[in-house]
C-alpha cells in the first residue's frame, strides 16, 4: 500500500514535487516543509480573492488537505477489525497539515469541516466494532482529536456513553472527561463548525451536562458525600440545572435508561431531597421555574412548586417576600385559578400582614375584573361590590395609584360593562393631568367593549385613540378583534385584521394562528373543502414574530381544543407536527388531553398506546390518564390503573396511589380505597413521598392497613 505521503506528491504540481522530493527518505509519512507548526488554536482566515465586481471569490480547497482527508477516509472505510494503521495514518495526517497550515493558507474552519466525517467515523467505529486500534485506547484517540483541534462536545459525549456502558467504574472518568470538553471548548473557536453526526447517536449539547449531573451524585452518593448544588453549577458552568426529568431523558435517548434504573430513582430522590433543603422561596430557581410552569400550562406543578417552597420556608425559618407570593399570585391568574390568587391573598391577609405592596394588590384587583372570573359570575352587582371594597382598601392603606394600577382598574370596570365608571376614573386622574394615558389603558377600554360584545363602539373608539398620539393597540386586542369577526364568519374584516396588523406592524403570536387555523377550517368545512394546512403551516413559519416548533404546534393545539374545540384541526396539526417531531411529549400530552376530557375516549387510547410506542413508556403518562379519568369515568381510569399493575416497563408509585386513594376516599368509595390499601400492601412504591403517608395515616383509622406499611412511614 503507497504511503499517504506518496499518494500526495502524485497528485502535487511539479513545484511541490520538487520541495518534498528533498525531505529526507527516513521521514514519517507526512513532514513538513516549514520550520514552524501552527497551533490550531490560531485563527487562520481563508484567503480571498475579488472579482471585477469587487465580490469575495474563496479559492477551492487546498490539494493536500483534499488529498490527504480522501486517502485517510480510504483507510478508514476499508478496515474493519483493525483500526490501528488508520489511526496512526489519521494522527500522522493531522500532525503533517498544522505543520505547513500557515505556508499552505489553510484556514481552521476547512480543515475542521474536512475531517468532521472521517474523525466521526473512525470514532464510531471504534466504539462500536470493538476494532484493534494498535495499542491505543478510546481515550488516545479522542487525545489525538483534540490535540488537533478536530474533537467537538458531540465526541466527548459519545465517548462518555461509552465509558457508561463498558466500563465498571464509569463516573468519575466522565467527570474528568467533561473537564477535558470544557478545556478544548475554552481554547477553539468552534462558531458556525459542526460535527459529523452518526446515526447511533443524536447530536444534542445538553446530553453531555446532564450525563456528567448524573455521574456526579453518583459519584457521591458513591462516596457518601454531600451533594452540592453550588458546585454542581459550578462543575458545568451554569446556573439553570436540569430536572431528574430531563436527566432521565437523556439515558434514555442514549440507550442507558435500563441499565441506570436504580442509579437514576436514586438520583431524582437524592436531588428532590437536596433541592428541598437548599431552596431559596426567593432565589432565581423560584422564580425561573415560575415561569417555565407557565409557559407549559402546568397547573399541578405549579401547585407542588408552592407547597415545596412553603414547607422549605417553614423548615428553614426564611419568609417568602411579597414579590414571589406576587409571581406565584401572577403564574395561578395566568393559568385561569382564580381561586388560588385568592386563596394566596388570604393566607397573607391572615399571616399578619396589614399594609400588602402594591404589586400584591395589582394581582388581587386583576383577578377580580378578569374577563374569565366576570364571566363565570353570576351576581355581578357583589362582584362589583367587591372590586370597588378592594379598591378603596389599597388606597385607604397608602398604596399609591399610579398609570399601572389605573389601567387594571379601568380594565375590571370595562369588563364589567360599567363604563360610566371608566370615565370617571379617566377624568379624575388622566384628564386632569395627574396620571398620562399610557396604551394599556387604551387596550383594556377595548377588550371591555369587545367582552361585552359593543363591536360597533369598539371600532370607534380604536380609530378615536388611533387618531390622536400614535396608539398602536397591542396583539391581544387584535386577537380580540380577530375572534369576533372570525366567530361571526366575517372573511373580509378576518382579512381586514390581518393586514392591519401587518401594516402597523403588530406582532403575531401563537393566539393569533389558533383564531386563524380554526376560522379557516370551518370556513372550508362549510363550502364542503378541505383545508390546506400546509399553506398555513408555511405563513406561520414565514412569521417573522414566532418561531414554528414543537412548543408553537402544542400551544395552538391547545388552543383549538379548548378555545375553539376545534378537533377537526387539532388532530390534523397533530399528524403534521409528530411527523416532524415524533418524540415530542408536550404534542402528545395536550392532544390525550384533549381527546379524554372533551374528544373521543378510542382516539386518547390510540395516542396513550402511541405514546408508550413511541415516545417513552413511564408511570408519569399513565399518572396523568388516570387522574384525568377519575372525575369523567371512574371504570376507565381503574382499567388504565389495572394495566398499568399488569405492564412490564412502568409500576404504580406514590402519585399514582395518592390520586386514587384521595379522589376515593372524598367520594366514599370504601371497596375502592380497600382495594388500594391492599394493592400497596403487596406491591409499595420505592418512595411513598411527601402527601401520601399522611393520607393512609388518616385511612389506617377506617380501614385495614399493612401494619408493615404503617411501621414504615
Amino acid at each position: 500500500m503507497l504511503s499517504l505521503r506518496k499518494t500526495v506528491c502524485r497528485n502535487l504540481n511539479r513545484v511541490n514535487v520538487a520541495s518534498i522530493g528533498r525531505i529526507s527518505v527516513v521521514a514519517p509519512r507526512f513532514q513538513s516543509t516549514t520550520t514552524t507548526a501552527v497551533n490550531p488554536e490560531t485563527p487562520i482566515k481563508p484567503q480571498a480573492k475579488f472579482n471585477k465586481e469587487n465580490k469575495r471569490v474563496y479559492s477551492h480547497i487546498n490539494p493536500k488537505l483534499r488529498d490527504i482527508t480522501h486517502q485517510i477516509q480510504k483507510s478508514s472505510q476499508a478496515a474493519k477489525g483493525d483500526l490501528s494503521e488508520t489511526v496512526e495514518i489519521l494522527e500522522e495526517g493531522l500532525s503533517y497539515l498544522r505543520e505547513i497550515q500557515e505556508s499552505e493558507r489553510i484556514d481552521n474552519k476547512s480543515l475542521y469541516s474536512k475531517f468532521q466525517p472521517i474523525v466521526s467515523q473512525i470514532l464510531f467505529k471504534a466504539i462500536h466494532s470493538n476494532a484493534s486500534l494498535g495499542g491505543k485506547s478510546i481515550e488516545d484517540l479522542l487525545d489525538i482529536l483534540v490535540k488537533y483541534g478536530v474533537a467537538s462536545r458531540y465526541y466527548f459525549t459519545a465517548v462518555a456513553v461509552h465509558y457508561l456502558k463498558t466500563d465498571e467504574n464509569p463516573f468519575q472518568k466522565v467527570l474528568q472527561l467533561w473537564v477535558k470538553c470544557i478545556e478544548f471548548e475554552k481554547s477553539h473557536d468552534l462558531t458556525s463548525t459542526f460535527p459529523y453526526v452518526n446515526t447511533l447517536l443524536k447530536n444534542r449539547p445538553y446530553y453531555l451536562p446532564n450525563i456528567v449531573f448524573f455521574a456526579y451524585v453518583q459519584v457521591c452518593i458513591e462516596q457518601k458525600v454531600k451533594i452540592s448544588f453550588n458546585d454542581i453549577q459550578k462543575l458545568l458552568l451554569t446556573d439553570k440545572l436540569p430536572s431528574g426529568y430531563l436527566i432521565a431523558d437523556t439515558l434514555e435517548d442514549v440507550g442507558l435508561s435500563s441499565k441506570y434504573k436504580n442509579e437514576l430513582s436514586e438520583l431524582q430522590k437524592a436531588v428532590k431531597i437536596e433541592a428541598s433543603l437548599n431552596l431559596d422561596p426567593n432565589g432565581p430557581f423560584v422564580l425561573r421555574r415560575i415561569t417555565d410552569i407557565v409557559s407549559k400550562n402546568n397547573a399541578r406543578a405549579l401547585n407542588n412548586l408552592f407547597r415545596e417552597v412553603k414547607e422549605t420556608s417553614a423548615r428553614n425559618g426564611k419568609n417568602i417576600s411579597e414579590n414571589t407570593l406576587a409571581r406565584f399570585m401572577n403564574a395561578y391568574l395566568d393559568l385561569g385559578l382564580h381561586d388560588d390568587v385568592f386563596r394566596i391573598f388570604d393566607e397573607l391577609i391572615h399571616s399578619g400582614v396589614e399594609k400588602p405592596s402594591t404589586k400584591i394588590w395589582e394581582v388581587v384587583i386583576r383577578a377580580i375584573g378578569s374577563p374569565t372570573n366576570v364571566s363565570r359570575t353570576e351576581d355581578k352587582e357583589a362582584l362589583l361590590s367587591n372590586f370597588e371594597s378592594v379598591i378603596q382598601t389599597m388606597l385607604s392603606n397608602g398604596n399609591e395609584l399610579d398609570s399601572k394600577i389605573l389601567a387594571v382598574i379601568i380594565s375590571g370596570y370595562a369588563t364589567l360593562d360599567k363604563f360610566n365608571l371608566v370615565d370617571e376614573y379617566l377624568e379624575k386622574y388622566v384628564e386632569s393631568g395627574k396620571l398620562p394615558m399610557i396604551s394599556p389603558i387604551k387596550n383594556n377600554v377595548l377588550l371591555g367593549l369587545l367582552h361585552n360584545k359593543k363591536i360597533q363602539e369598539a371600532e370607534d373608539k380604536l380609530k378615536t385613540f388611533m387618531s390622536s398620539d400614535g396608539y398602536v393597540p397591542s396583539t391581544t386586542v387584535m386577537n380580540s378583534f380577530l375572534n369576533v369577526y372570525s366567530k361571526a364568519s366575517n372573511a373580509k374584516a378576518v382579512e381586514g385584521i390581518v393586514n392591519f396588523m401587518k401594516s402597523n406592524s403588530i406582532p403575531e403570536n401563537v393566539a393569533t394562528h389558533s383564531i386563524l387555523i380554526d376560522y379557516y377550517f370551518k370556513a372550508h368545512h362549510s363550502k364542503g373543502l378541505s383545508a390546506d394546512i400546509d399553506g398555513l403551516l408555511e405563513n406561520i413559519n414565514n412569521s417573522k414574530d414566532i418561531q414554528l416548533n414543537e412548543f408553537t404546534f402544542t400551544s395552538i393545539i391547545d388552543g383549538l381544543i379548548n378555545n375553539a374545540s376545534n378537533f377537526e384541526a387539532a388532530r390534523v396539526l397533530f399528524g403534521k407536527a409528530v411527523e416532524k417531531y415524533p418524540k415530542a411529549q408536550h404534542l402528545y400530552t395536550v392532544m390525550m388531553r384533549g381527546e379524554f376530557e372533551q374528544g373521543s375516549l378510542q382516539v386518547g387510547d390510540a395516542l396513550f398506546e402511541a405514546y408508550l410506542a413511541n415516545v417513552r413508556n413511564d408511570t408519569r403518562v399513565w399518572n396523568m390518564v388516570i387522574q384525568m379519568m377519575l372525575n369523567k369515568n371512574k371504570g376507565v381510569a381503574l382499567s388504565y390503573y389495572h394495566r398499568l399493575k399488569e405492564d412490564k416497563i412502568s409500576s404504580p408509585n406514590e402519585f399514582t396511589y395518592y390520586f386514587l386513594l384521595n379522589h376515593f376516599s372524598r367520594r366514599g368509595a370504601n371497596e375502592n380505597v380497600q382495594e388500594i390499601l391492599n394493592d400497596i400492601a403487596i406491591h409499595p412504591p420505592k418512595d411513598f413521598g411527601t402527601q401520601l403517608p399522611t393520607l393512609i395515616k388518616s385511612l389506617s383509622e377506617k380501614f385495614n392497613v399493612d401494619s408493615k406499611i404503617l411501621g414504615s412511614l
